[in-house]
């Protein structure tokens, strides 16, 4: 159990600092338009955001990856739940991403309103494509990079992030232990308690 905890802890950890790479980004090609003050404010708020996004947009994933590690080593993971996660979580980075550009047209950040434009953005997205060929650079990178990191079982993450995960085993081992034969139902009350804490 504190593997696939361990494991979805990584899994969060990378996607926050992907959306924190992205930010840097966004602030680095609006910096003239910006008129707020307190940008380390505005930066480690941002983080909180991100945090109760990634919860919200992986729920169903939070609760697959505590299904048992032979679950996890079957087909239907390997080549549609993983492949899944990784489509959700690339959409919507590039929502963040186009965002970039977008909120100059707007002078304003992404909205639902955006969506409604859907008709007029798909007969011209080979334009957009071309004409903003690094942004969807940005995109290509972001998916590859959350493919590359994003290991698909528990026995993959000595292979991606052993280093990380083994001092967190050690760690949650030494705190978890003292609750002896309770150890997995007290673990399961915490990853669930920082759950909606995170979402909230």
């Amino acid at each position: 159990m504190r593997q696939r905890i361990n494991l979805a802890v990584w899994r969060i950890a990378v996607l926050m600092v992907v959306y924190s790479v992205v930010r840097i980004c966004y602030f680095i090609f609006n910096f003239r338009d910006l008129v707020h003050e307190d940008y380390a404010f505005a930066f480690l708020h941002g983080l909180r955001f991100d945090l109760s996004a990634i919860l919200i947009i992986n729920a169903v994933f939070l609760l697959l990856w505590l299904l048992p590690a032979k679950w996890q080593d079957s087909l239907i993971w390997r080549f549609f739940v993983h492949p899944v996660f990784i489509f959700a979580n690339t959409f919507f980075v590039a929502l963040s991403i186009v965002d970039i550009e977008l909120v100059n047209f707007h002078s304003r950040r992404l909205t639902l309103a955006f969506f409604t434009l859907k008709q007029d953005v798909g007969s011209q997205l080979p334009q957009l494509i071309v004409y903003y060929w690094w942004l969807a650079l940005g995109i290509f990178m972001v998916g590859f990079t959350l493919a590359g990191l994003m290991p698909r079982q528990p026995r993959d993450t000595a292979l991606v992030a052993g280093k990380f995960l083994n001092r967190l085993e050690i760690w949650l081992g030494q705190f978890f232990r003292q609750f002896g034969k309770y150890e997995t139902p007290a673990m399961l009350t915490v990853y669930f308690a920082l759950i909606v804490l995170g979402i909230r």
